[in-house]
Parts: structure tokens; sequence; C-alpha cells
């Protein structure tokens, strides 16, 4: 084992949560995305 390993998290963890976070960021944006169409498509009715 090197120096200095373990203080940090290995570059896959790193990996590992970017994926976690991008998928969550991308649900949620989606969602946000899907509201805002509909506010508008309804705004746009009237």
């Amino acid at each position: 084992m090197k120096s200095g390993e373990g203080k940090f998290l290995h570059q896959e963890d790193i990996g590992d949560l970017f994926e976690i976070l991008r998928g969550w960021l991308l649900d949620h944006i989606l969602v946000e995305v899907m509201k805002m169409k509909d506010f508008f498509a309804d705004r746009n009715k009237e």
C-alpha cells in the first residue's frame, strides 16, 4: 500500500459517485422540464 492511500477516494469510487449524482440530477431536471412544459402548455391553451 502506497503512502497516502486511503486518505482519498480512489478514482473508481469518484467515478461511481459522479454516475449516481448525474443520474439523480438528470432525473430531477427531467421532472422539472416536464413540469415547465405542462405549465406553458396550459398557459398557451387559454
